[in-house]
């Protein structure tokens, strides 16, 4: 069974401008997309949502990588980070959510 990779939640302010600043670092030339799914291995629909601050969570190597291509400085990046957490913790508490809105509605 493959271990479950640690995810970092952001400020949803920081998160949006991490991924404006990596796609602007590339220009607005065709392609531009491509490029940073293939540096930084997320998939470009995920890119979509990061850019616009619907996704507040992203895998830690990710994260690593992003952080070394802007050359981040170390104090922003910590101000801005929320938790640590796990898929599974995510997950569990999606469903809790789900259960509860049906328990009340039911």
């Amino acid at each position: 069974m493959k271990q479950e990779e640690l995810r970092v939640e952001l400020n949803p302010e920081f998160v949006r401008s991490l991924f404006k600043k990596l796609l602007n670092m590339f220009g607005d030339k065709y392609g531009t997309i491509s490029k940073v799914t293939k540096i930084t291995g997320i998939s470009r629909c995920r890119l979509y949502f990061y850019r616009l601050g619907k996704i507040r969570t992203i895998p830690l190597s990710n994260f690593r990588k992003i952080v070394s291509i802007l050359k981040l400085d170390r104090r922003i990046v910590n101000q801005n980070i929320i938790q640590f957490v796990t898929g599974s913790e995510i997950r569990k508490e999606a469903l809790d959510k789900g259960r509860f809105c049906r328990k009340i509605e039911l």
